[in-house]
Protein backbone atom coordinates (compact mmCIF):
# COMPACT_ATOMS: atom_id res chain seq x y z
CA UNK A 1 0.00 0.00 0.00
CA UNK A 2 2.52 2.49 0.90
CA UNK A 3 4.24 1.79 -2.19
CA UNK A 4 1.61 2.34 -4.39
CA UNK A 5 1.24 5.92 -2.18
CA UNK A 6 4.97 6.86 -2.80
CA UNK A 7 4.88 5.94 -6.69
CA UNK A 8 1.62 8.19 -6.92
CA UNK A 9 3.59 11.23 -4.81
CA UNK A 10 6.43 11.29 -6.65
CA UNK A 11 4.71 11.18 -10.34
CA UNK A 12 2.43 13.68 -9.04
CA UNK A 13 5.71 16.42 -8.47
CA UNK A 14 6.92 15.43 -12.39
CA UNK A 15 3.60 16.51 -13.15
CA UNK A 16 3.65 19.08 -11.50
CA UNK A 17 7.25 20.24 -12.51
CA UNK A 18 6.62 19.67 -15.86
CA UNK A 19 3.48 21.66 -16.12
CA UNK A 20 5.21 24.48 -14.17
CA UNK A 21 8.11 24.55 -16.68
CA UNK A 22 5.97 24.36 -19.30
CA UNK A 23 3.58 27.52 -18.13
CA UNK A 24 7.09 29.50 -18.21
CA UNK A 25 6.22 29.41 -21.89
CA UNK A 26 4.10 31.24 -24.33
CA UNK A 27 2.67 30.91 -28.21
CA UNK A 28 1.72 33.44 -30.31
CA UNK A 29 0.55 31.89 -33.38
CA UNK A 30 3.53 29.48 -34.53
CA UNK A 31 6.12 31.35 -32.17
CA UNK A 32 6.93 30.35 -29.07
CA UNK A 33 8.37 32.33 -26.36
CA UNK A 34 9.59 33.02 -22.95
CA UNK A 35 10.03 36.36 -21.02
CA UNK A 36 11.32 35.86 -17.08
CA UNK A 37 14.39 34.26 -16.40
CA UNK A 38 17.13 32.36 -18.61
CA UNK A 39 17.46 29.58 -20.49
CA UNK A 40 19.99 26.51 -20.72
CA UNK A 41 20.60 23.88 -22.54
CA UNK A 42 23.48 22.11 -21.28
CA UNK A 43 23.65 23.42 -18.03
CA UNK A 44 21.16 23.75 -14.87
CA UNK A 45 22.17 27.48 -14.12
CA UNK A 46 22.15 29.41 -17.01
CA UNK A 47 23.96 33.05 -16.70
CA UNK A 48 22.95 34.52 -19.85
CA UNK A 49 19.33 34.83 -21.64
CA UNK A 50 20.50 31.76 -23.64
CA UNK A 51 23.31 30.16 -22.42
CA UNK A 52 24.89 26.79 -24.47
CA UNK A 53 27.14 24.50 -23.16
CA UNK A 54 28.76 21.58 -25.16
CA UNK A 55 31.78 19.38 -24.93
CA UNK A 56 31.41 19.31 -28.51
CA UNK A 57 33.14 20.48 -31.67
CA UNK A 58 29.77 23.28 -32.18
CA UNK A 59 28.02 24.63 -29.10
CA UNK A 60 25.78 26.33 -31.51
CA UNK A 61 25.35 25.60 -35.37
CA UNK A 62 23.68 28.02 -37.45
CA UNK A 63 23.04 27.54 -41.30
CA UNK A 64 21.48 29.77 -44.04
CA UNK A 65 20.71 27.62 -46.49
CA UNK A 66 19.52 29.83 -48.76
CA UNK A 67 21.97 29.48 -52.17
CA UNK A 68 21.11 32.97 -53.73
CA UNK A 69 21.06 36.33 -51.87
CA UNK A 70 22.83 38.38 -48.94
CA UNK A 71 22.18 35.77 -45.95
CA UNK A 72 23.61 35.41 -42.97
CA UNK A 73 24.27 32.85 -40.82
CA UNK A 74 24.81 34.34 -38.09
CA UNK A 75 23.93 38.15 -36.75
CA UNK A 76 24.79 40.06 -34.34
CA UNK A 77 23.95 43.82 -32.99
CA UNK A 78 24.26 45.90 -30.30
CA UNK A 79 22.70 49.19 -29.96
CA UNK A 80 24.87 50.26 -27.10
CA UNK A 81 27.00 53.13 -28.01
CA UNK A 82 30.05 51.39 -26.68
CA UNK A 83 28.65 47.67 -27.81
CA UNK A 84 29.66 44.44 -29.51
CA UNK A 85 28.11 43.22 -31.71
CA UNK A 86 29.79 39.76 -31.93
CA UNK A 87 32.73 38.70 -29.03
CA UNK A 88 34.98 36.40 -29.73
CA UNK A 89 36.75 34.99 -26.91
CA UNK A 90 39.55 31.54 -27.32
CA UNK A 91 40.08 31.57 -23.92
CA UNK A 92 42.96 28.71 -23.60
CA UNK A 93 46.29 29.66 -22.17
CA UNK A 94 47.77 27.56 -24.85
CA UNK A 95 47.75 25.95 -27.82
CA UNK A 96 46.74 27.32 -31.55
CA UNK A 97 43.10 29.26 -30.95
CA UNK A 98 41.14 31.39 -32.67
CA UNK A 99 38.90 33.48 -31.16
CA UNK A 100 36.75 34.55 -34.78
CA UNK A 101 37.60 32.09 -37.55
CA UNK A 102 36.46 32.86 -40.79
CA UNK A 103 36.47 30.74 -43.78
CA UNK A 104 35.29 31.51 -47.56
CA UNK A 105 34.84 28.74 -50.31
CA UNK A 106 34.70 30.38 -53.35
CA UNK A 107 37.79 32.03 -55.20
CA UNK A 108 35.73 35.46 -54.43
CA UNK A 109 34.32 35.14 -51.43
CA UNK A 110 35.85 37.17 -48.33
CA UNK A 111 36.94 35.00 -44.83
CA UNK A 112 36.46 38.34 -43.34
CA UNK A 113 34.77 41.71 -44.58
CA UNK A 114 34.75 45.07 -42.33
CA UNK A 115 33.02 48.32 -43.32
CA UNK A 116 34.72 50.94 -40.99
CA UNK A 117 38.13 50.97 -39.45
CA UNK A 118 39.48 47.80 -38.07
CA UNK A 119 42.13 47.76 -35.15
CA UNK A 120 44.46 45.42 -33.81
CA UNK A 121 46.14 45.20 -30.75
CA UNK A 122 49.13 42.05 -31.60
CA UNK A 123 50.71 41.24 -34.87
CA UNK A 124 48.75 40.96 -38.42
CA UNK A 125 50.04 37.91 -41.15
CA UNK A 126 49.44 38.46 -44.42
CA UNK A 127 50.28 35.49 -46.24
CA UNK A 128 51.67 33.66 -42.93
CA UNK A 129 50.23 32.30 -39.88
CA UNK A 130 53.34 32.77 -38.23
CA UNK A 131 53.79 36.90 -37.86
CA UNK A 132 56.90 37.99 -36.93
CA UNK A 133 55.92 41.30 -36.27
CA UNK A 134 53.21 44.74 -36.06
CA UNK A 135 52.92 43.36 -39.77
CA UNK A 136 54.35 40.78 -41.49
CA UNK A 137 53.71 40.59 -45.16
CA UNK A 138 54.86 36.93 -46.79
CA UNK A 139 55.59 35.62 -50.05
CA UNK A 140 57.58 35.34 -52.86
CA UNK A 141 60.65 37.99 -52.80
CA UNK A 142 60.49 40.12 -55.95
CA UNK A 143 56.66 39.36 -56.64
CA UNK A 144 55.03 39.65 -53.93
CA UNK A 145 54.06 42.52 -52.16
CA UNK A 146 52.00 46.11 -51.69
CA UNK A 147 50.00 47.99 -54.44
CA UNK A 148 50.08 51.25 -54.09
CA UNK A 149 46.88 53.48 -55.41
CA UNK A 150 48.64 54.40 -58.43
CA UNK A 151 48.85 50.42 -59.53
CA UNK A 152 52.65 50.28 -58.15
CA UNK A 153 53.65 47.34 -56.15
CA UNK A 154 56.32 47.57 -53.71
CA UNK A 155 57.80 44.45 -53.50
CA UNK A 156 60.74 45.23 -50.74
CA UNK A 157 60.71 47.03 -47.90
CA UNK A 158 62.59 50.81 -48.33
CA UNK A 159 66.10 50.74 -46.97
CA UNK A 160 67.16 54.14 -45.21
CA UNK A 161 70.39 55.57 -46.92
CA UNK A 162 74.02 55.45 -45.07
CA UNK A 163 74.30 58.88 -43.67
CA UNK A 164 76.57 61.40 -45.81
CA UNK A 165 79.83 61.71 -44.67
CA UNK A 166 82.33 64.31 -45.74
CA UNK A 167 86.03 65.41 -45.70
CA UNK A 168 87.65 68.92 -46.27
CA UNK A 169 92.14 69.40 -46.61
CA UNK A 170 94.34 72.20 -47.31
CA UNK A 171 97.59 72.42 -48.05
CA UNK A 172 100.27 73.02 -50.46
CA UNK A 173 100.39 68.67 -52.04
CA UNK A 174 103.26 67.49 -54.09
CA UNK A 175 104.53 68.77 -57.11
CA UNK A 176 104.32 66.68 -60.39
CA UNK A 177 107.00 64.00 -61.41
CA UNK A 178 107.28 61.89 -64.01
CA UNK A 179 104.76 59.25 -62.47
CA UNK A 180 101.22 59.20 -61.79
CA UNK A 181 100.65 60.44 -57.80
CA UNK A 182 98.74 62.58 -56.02
CA UNK A 183 99.33 66.66 -56.53
CA UNK A 184 97.08 67.52 -54.25
CA UNK A 185 96.77 66.94 -50.71
CA UNK A 186 94.31 64.32 -50.08
CA UNK A 187 90.84 64.34 -48.02
CA UNK A 188 90.50 60.54 -46.06
CA UNK A 189 86.47 59.41 -46.38
CA UNK A 190 85.07 56.58 -45.15
CA UNK A 191 82.10 54.94 -47.27
CA UNK A 192 79.76 52.21 -46.45
CA UNK A 193 78.45 49.71 -49.14
CA UNK A 194 76.47 51.40 -51.84
CA UNK A 195 78.03 54.69 -51.29
CA UNK A 196 79.68 57.02 -53.95
CA UNK A 197 81.99 59.85 -53.23
CA UNK A 198 81.82 63.24 -54.79
CA UNK A 199 85.56 64.94 -55.67
CA UNK A 200 86.43 68.72 -56.05
CA UNK A 201 89.80 69.21 -56.02
CA UNK A 202 91.73 72.53 -56.97
CA UNK A 203 95.50 73.51 -56.95
CA UNK A 204 97.33 76.30 -58.26
CA UNK A 205 100.42 75.57 -60.51
CA UNK A 206 103.03 77.44 -61.70
CA UNK A 207 106.91 77.91 -63.30
CA UNK A 208 109.70 80.32 -63.16
CA UNK A 209 111.61 78.03 -66.04
CA UNK A 210 112.39 79.61 -69.00
CA UNK A 211 109.37 78.86 -71.61
CA UNK A 212 107.27 78.15 -68.35
CA UNK A 213 106.11 74.38 -67.62
CA UNK A 214 104.16 72.42 -69.95
CA UNK A 215 102.39 68.92 -70.65
CA UNK A 216 100.88 68.36 -66.88
CA UNK A 217 98.40 65.90 -67.08
CA UNK A 218 95.90 65.54 -64.44
CA UNK A 219 92.80 63.47 -63.08
CA UNK A 220 90.91 62.51 -59.64
CA UNK A 221 92.01 59.55 -57.75
CA UNK A 222 91.81 57.35 -55.28
CA UNK A 223 93.68 55.08 -53.02
CA UNK A 224 93.23 52.82 -49.74
CA UNK A 225 93.98 54.88 -46.90
CA UNK A 226 97.34 54.32 -45.77
CA UNK A 227 97.99 52.05 -48.53
CA UNK A 228 100.67 54.23 -50.48
CA UNK A 229 99.71 52.64 -53.57
CA UNK A 230 99.45 54.70 -56.96
CA UNK A 231 96.35 56.09 -56.97
CA UNK A 232 93.72 54.85 -59.20
CA UNK A 233 92.36 57.49 -61.70
CA UNK A 234 88.99 57.90 -62.22
CA UNK A 235 87.73 59.54 -66.27
CA UNK A 236 89.93 60.48 -69.29
CA UNK A 237 91.50 63.13 -67.32
CA UNK A 238 92.53 66.39 -68.69
CA UNK A 239 96.40 66.52 -70.38
CA UNK A 240 99.05 68.90 -71.55
CA UNK A 241 98.17 72.01 -69.48
CA UNK A 242 100.56 74.45 -69.45
CA UNK A 243 101.66 78.15 -68.23
CA UNK A 244 104.09 80.84 -69.31
CA UNK A 245 107.82 81.65 -67.31
CA UNK A 246 106.69 83.58 -64.00
CA UNK A 247 102.85 82.74 -64.32
CA UNK A 248 100.62 79.93 -61.79
CA UNK A 249 97.51 78.94 -62.70
CA UNK A 250 94.54 77.23 -60.40
CA UNK A 251 93.57 73.80 -62.30
CA UNK A 252 90.48 72.24 -60.72
CA UNK A 253 88.81 68.89 -61.12
CA UNK A 254 85.65 67.35 -60.13
CA UNK A 255 84.60 63.49 -60.09
CA UNK A 256 82.05 60.66 -58.65
CA UNK A 257 83.94 57.57 -57.81
CA UNK A 258 81.23 54.56 -57.56
CA UNK A 259 81.97 50.31 -57.23
CA UNK A 260 84.12 51.29 -54.00
CA UNK A 261 84.29 48.49 -51.10
CA UNK A 262 83.38 49.67 -47.79
CA UNK A 263 86.13 51.11 -46.39
CA UNK A 264 88.45 54.11 -45.83
CA UNK A 265 89.91 56.05 -48.65
CA UNK A 266 92.47 59.02 -49.89
CA UNK A 267 91.28 61.34 -52.76
CA UNK A 268 92.84 63.95 -54.29
CA UNK A 269 94.01 65.59 -57.33
CA UNK A 270 96.73 63.10 -58.99
CA UNK A 271 99.17 64.00 -61.88
CA UNK A 272 102.20 63.85 -63.76
CA UNK A 273 104.41 65.17 -66.90
CA UNK A 274 106.34 62.66 -68.40
CA UNK A 275 108.31 65.58 -70.10
CA UNK A 276 109.83 68.37 -67.98
CA UNK A 277 108.24 67.57 -64.41
CA UNK A 278 110.89 69.82 -63.03
CA UNK A 279 109.88 73.34 -64.92
CA UNK A 280 106.81 72.89 -62.48
CA UNK A 281 108.89 74.90 -59.98
CA UNK A 282 105.95 77.58 -58.45
CA UNK A 283 103.56 75.68 -57.38
CA UNK A 284 100.55 76.82 -54.34
CA UNK A 285 98.01 75.97 -52.53
CA UNK A 286 95.64 72.65 -52.86
CA UNK A 287 91.79 72.12 -51.72
CA UNK A 288 90.31 69.06 -51.52
CA UNK A 289 86.45 68.35 -50.96
CA UNK A 290 84.85 65.21 -50.91
CA UNK A 291 81.07 63.87 -49.55
CA UNK A 292 80.19 60.33 -49.48
CA UNK A 293 76.40 59.70 -50.44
Amino acid sequence: MKSHRSSAIAFAIVTLSASQAHAQWFTNGAKVYYNSGNVGIGTSNPAHKLDVRSSGNRAISAQATATTGLRYGVWGQSKSDAGVGVLGLASALSGVTYGIYGKAASPDGYAGYFEGDCAVTGYVGIGTDDPQAKLHIAGTPGVDGIQFPDGTVQTTAPVAPAPHTSAFINGSGNNPTATTQFVSSVATITVTAGQKVLVQADKAFGSTAAGGADSLDLWIGYRVAGSGAVPTTVGGGIFGLRVPQNTRFTFGMSAIISGLAPGTYEVGLAGRDTTSPENWNSNEWSYVTALGF
